[in-house]
């Protein structure tokens, strides 16, 4: 592939959930090319997975790609990956001082 093939691809971020029988389960999103929507994108998976990691009772989680709900109670975690991961670790830092496992 040609480096202005590459550049054309949309960059993807790949979140697996890890269920508490051993099964991976992995959800495939397209990272958006535009700030504003990179934010929005950000702030939905920020919230989602911080809510997870809180473990509140009766939360569900659910994630597209394919779309899956699960009860969080079989979630065991949640391991993202990307091709570019700035924006993901960004996410992941927003999450884990959401869920109060980072202090500022």
């Amino acid at each position: 592939m040609t480096q202005q093939e590459l550049d054309a691809e949309p960059r993807k971020a790949i979140f697996t959930v890890i269920l508490n029988n051993g099964e991976r389960v992995s959800h495939t999103y397209d990272i958006p090319s535009d700030d504003k929507k990179i934010n929005e994108f950000a702030d939905r998976m920020t919230e989602m997975i911080s809510n997870s990691m809180k473990k509140q009772k009766n939360w569900l989680c659910w994630f597209e790609n394919p779309l899956i709900c699960y009860n969080i109670d079989n979630v065991l975690g949640i391991q993202t990956d990307t091709l570019e991961s700035e924006e993901l670790n960004e996410i992941i830092k927003k999450s884990y001082r959401k869920a109060g496992f980072v202090k500022d």
